[in-house]
């Protein structure tokens, strides 16, 4: 902003900078939900998230010990990610089971719930998923290879075969599309296409991705350059939880609109008011 220049901020200063602000907001996240407004109780909503807390941490342990050996962070994300997820679980729960008694009554009281209430727990909940996927995303892979058709790259869990490479022609553009069969362990996937497309009127060269969803991972495939002995350079990446990132996200908006839709937060638009009518002269 002071000089002009264009400076890259890369992940070193981005972790050393960003994360120590923001896990300890995230931690306080549940606390924030379970106080009430002006009067409420900072050691009540801490006790009421212990267990919240402590199911984050047994998760934590659990993905420590799975992934051995691993990126340390990862696992501490996800258990994050789980705490604000029960958080909001764990509060709904205590507003509508610890103070009710029988089905009926629980459903009433769920009924009753301003949907500010519902759209709270919505957004933290969202948080919590998009974390999750975040942290997951240190698990990732990238392998890259020169491939000639029926050879095989494989990183992570996925492991992919060149079947072919063929030419394509589009209404601007001309392209080389490669596909790929994918196998997931024993489990063998839709196969996908990628491609590299130049479109004629600028001499542009593009690269479209082949992605392949895989409950909430998705494979990712992209071409590099072709060689001259008709192998073709392909970069594989295997992407875990990914989606939780799109899907956190949306859950979020949808909890800011349902909050939105609270009768207590439609203000009516101000009217301009009426001036009193002239006085008319005594007869």
């Amino acid at each position: 902003m002071v000089t002009g220049d264009k400076i890259s901020v890369g992940p070193p200063f981005f972790n050393a900078t960003f994360v120590p602000v923001l896990v300890p907001l995230l931690l306080i996240l549940p606390l924030g939900q379970s106080l009430a407004w002006k009067r409420g109780d900072l050691l009540g909503a801490a006790q009421r998230n212990v267990a919240a807390f402590g199911l984050g941490i047994v998760v934590a342990l659990a993905a420590i010990g799975m992934s051995w050996g691993g990126p340390v962070l990862a696992p501490l994300g996800i258990g994050l990610g789980v705490f604000l997820v029960a958080g909001a679980a764990f509060d709904l729960g205590e507003r509508i089971v610890a103070r009710a008694s029988g089905w009926p009554a629980m459903f009433s009281r769920a009924k009753g719930l301003p949907r500010s209430t519902w759209g709270a727990a919505f957004a933290h909940a969202g948080v919590g998923l998009s974390v999750i996927g975040i942290a997951a995303s240190a698990w990732s892979t990238e392998a890259i290879g020169v491939l000639k058709p029926g050879e095989r790259l494989t990183s992570g869990r996925y492991t992919v075969v060149l079947e072919s490479i063929l030419p394509r022609k589009g209404p601007n553009f001309t392209a080389e599309v490669a596909r790929f069969q994918i196998l997931s362990g024993n489990r063998e996937l839709d196969p996908v296409e990628a491609g590299k497309r130049v479109y004629t009127a600028r001499s542009m060269p593009t690269t479209e991705a082949g992605i392949r969803t895989d409950g909430l991972s998705q494979a990712y495939i992209a071409l590099g350059e072709p060689q001259g002995d008709g192998a073709i350079a392909v970069r594989l990446y295997d992407k875990p939880l990914i989606l939780l990132i799109w899907i956190g996200a949306i859950v979020m908006a949808l909890g800011g609109a349902l909050s939105l839709t609270d009768r207590r937060f439609r203000l009516a638009a101000p009217r301009r008011a009426m001036p009193p009518p002239a006085a008319q002269p005594a007869e």
